[in-house]
């Protein structure tokens, strides 16, 4: 009897407190119509625009504005003062930089993974049957082929390619990276110890072969000149190959950055960093780990509530559905980072763990 007694008593704590932080963000609701900015990763261009439009059937009095573009350069922009009300990122490690003057917590949302794209003009035009993890990096390799990657000083897929060719180094146990990127860029790699670490100029720096690779601030940018054989590959999320439905090499879990594996992390991930801006004032050093997106909201955010909406209707089953449709693999509860700083109204949806930003 006592034990049912208690029971109930906690259940009716837990209806009095949903119902109270209901009835607190209803009074909260703008009764004049505000508008949401939202800075987002290139690569979250279709979950989020789906995302726009049912959050402002659900909102009607809040107008989402979106703006994508390489995370990296929207978290400058946001650092330099930028009013905007949530920066979503397509690597969450980013948004710790920005504490505790510009955001002050970090929510992991959803899964990616890297991939290697080709059209369905590439197996013809080079004459070859088939690419697949065991022989990609020959592939590349060939005198007659051409590849992309994005500036990894201005977006995190430029950064995640330069890894994942690092990664392959210790996966393959070959100088994949050297005979792929170091060979045709002054982008070096020096091994220290057991780890390599990617030497990554600033933009105004970078100086690469042309005849050999292409290199464009995001990585979207360089799906024209995929689509125009201009290119043969190109590395990009799995999210936009699923998206896009382009062909695409399913590289290995050790390589892809695409696991949670604490073993995958401990033996390889941990391994590989990348300096971005590399020997200038704004050298940064980017670890590798798996490809996670961040969401936050800024010290600039000038509509919080609708921010905290915006958020809450992401992380629950509306925007997990969104999120998984694209390609992208939401995770729930969400990881969280600050915990003590999330919202309130956010709490029930994120938890802590192990796998830091």
């Amino acid at each position: 009897m006592k034990k049912t007694y208690i029971a109930l008593t906690v259940i009716l704590i837990l209806i009095v407190a949903v119902i109270s932080g209901a009835v607190y963000y209803e009074m909260q609701k703008p009764q004049q119509k505000v508008t949401l900015t939202v800075y987002a990763a290139g690569s979250l261009a279709v979950p989020f625009t789906n995302l726009q439009n049912e959050f402002q059937s659900a909102y009607p009095n809040i107008t989402v504005e979106i703006k994508f573009a390489g995370s990296v350069g929207l978290m400058k922009e946001i650092m330099a003062n930028a009013s905007a009300d949530v920066f979503a990122s397509a690597d969450w490690s980013i948004i710790p930089q920005m504490y505790p003057k510009y955001a002050s917590f970090d929510i992991g949302f959803a899964l990616n993974q890297m991939a290697l794209v080709y059209n369905n003009q590439t197996l013809s035009y080079l004459h070859i049957g088939q690419v697949n993890q065991s022989n990609w990096y020959k592939i590349l390799a060939m005198p007659n082929v051409k590849f992309g990657f994005s500036d990894g000083n201005l977006d995190p897929a430029g950064y995640s390619a330069l890894m994942v060719m690092a990664l392959s180094n210790l996966y393959y146990h070959q100088n994949v990276f050297q005979n792929l990127v170091s060979n045709y860029t002054n982008i070096k790699i020096v091994q220290k110890n057991s780890t390599y670490y990617v030497e990554l100029p600033t933009t105004s720096q970078l100086v690469f072969n042309t005849s050999k690779i292409m290199i464009e601030p995001k990585e979207t940018d360089l799906l024209p000149a995929l689509e125009n054989n201009q290119i043969q590959f190109l590395w990009i999320y799995k999210s936009d190959a699923v998206q896009k439905k382009l062909p695409y090499v399913q590289l290995p879990d050790e390589i892809n950055m695409g696991s949670t594996n604490i073993s995958v992390i401990q033996n390889y991930y941990s391994k590989v960093s990348v300096y971005i801006g590399y020997n200038s004032t704004s050298q940064k050093l980017i670890k590798c780990k798996p490809i996670i997106y961040g969401i936050t909201i800024p010290s600039t955010a000038q509509h919080v509530w609708a921010a905290e909406m915006f958020i809450k209707y992401l992380l629950e089953s509306n925007g997990q559905k969104i999120m998984s449709d694209a390609g992208q693999t939401p995770i729930y509860p969400a990881y969280a980072n600050n915990i003590s700083n999330i919202p309130q109204i956010l709490r029930n949806d994120v938890s802590s763990t192990e796998i830091s930003p």
